[in-house]
């Protein structure tokens, strides 16, 4: 009120951001693609609406995407990780630690595969990330680095056939490169397309 006692008519443009509605729940079940990209702790809402596409009885592209700092999230999360992998025709998962240094070294350059396999084995236990995969089993999904979310939400959007969702689970930066992707992709497809997004602090 101390504003627009200063002003002389006592008006005053502002610039005002409305967010809202928030739901509970997203209704994915709607769409036949489905794209989520999580960053750090935004993985357990990710996780809860992967899950339950998987046991929806309808035929759909889903795709999950988790970025985090370094392997130590995997550890609490190996169980869901493994569950995931369990569904290796119904759900594309790719994790990137970006901070992928391990005993070996791998120095300024992303990680190979076999390097990360080593690393996360040292964190989780090579048998749980074995368990039913086999002696030749190789985190082929698990690289290092930063995911290129421009390129893998264009090309999500590009290739999809049907309706699309994509949603950004994770902190304000994330979302931010996220949104960003999406909104300059959004025009690229014939089909019906959403986005949405679950901010999270950490």
């Amino acid at each position: 009120m101390s504003i627009l006692s200063e002003q002389e008519n006592r008006t005053k443009t502002m610039p005002v951001m409305v967010e809202g509605f928030y739901k509970s729940f997203r209704q994915f079940s709607n769409y036949d693609n489905v794209m989520l990209v999580a960053g750090g702790t935004g993985i357990t809402t990710a996780f809860s609406q992967v899950t339950s596409l998987l046991f929806q009885d309808r035929s759909r592209t889903i795709k999950l995407i988790w970025a985090v700092r370094s392997p130590a999230p995997l550890n609490w999360f190996s169980k869901e990780i493994l569950y995931l992998r369990s569904w290796p025709k119904s759900i594309e998962l790719q994790i990137y630690i970006s901070q992928a240094l391990f005993e070996n070294d791998c120095g300024a350059k992303p990680c190979s595969p076999l390097d990360i396999e080593a690393g996360v084995q040292g964190v989780v236990g090579s048998q749980a990330l074995d368990y039913g995969c086999g002696s030749n089993y190789q985190l082929a999904f698990i690289t290092g680095g930063r995911p290129e979310l421009q390129k893998e939400i264009a090309n999500f959007i590009k290739h999809a056939s049907g309706s699309i969702a994509i949603c950004s689970c994770g902190p304000p930066t994330f979302i931010d490169r996220a949104r960003y992707t999406f909104v300059h992709n959004m025009y690229k497809s014939d089909y019906h397309i959403d986005y949405f997004e679950e901010p999270y602090s950490c």
